[in-house]
């Protein structure tokens, strides 16, 4: 399922009656709205399969895709009529450990 995601920024204010020095008022405004999809796929090695706590390294490859991206109507006028994130591939890394808790529930799956 798709995660839903307010894109924000934060908008620098040019006041005319400073002679056009910009001047930081710390606006914040939602600019639109997406959702994406993060798939990861990862290879873990175990350093000791055979023990109670199994430590673990892990290595794969991140493709985010966003979808259903809209900008916010407030955002749209003649020059701005759209909003385009393009998705991206990533490295992925693990560290971890898995711990088996009850051998009576593993000896029974």
């Amino acid at each position: 399922m798709p995660i839903k995601h307010d894109i924000d920024a934060s908008l620098t204010i040019i006041d005319p009656g400073l002679l056009d020095v910009p001047v930081d008022y710390d606006v914040k405004t939602k600019i639109g709205e997406t959702k994406h999809i993060p798939p990861t796929l990862s290879f873990q090695y175990h350093f000791a399969p055979d023990r109670d706590f199994q430590p673990y390294l892990g290595l794969g490859l991140n493709w985010t895709r966003f979808s259903s991206t809209k900008l916010h109507p407030d955002m749209v006028d003649d020059e701005v009529s759209k909003l385009i994130l393009d998705g991206s591939f990533g490295v992925a890394a693990q560290l971890g450990g898995d711990w088996q808790v009850d051998q009576a529930a593993f000896a029974s799956a």
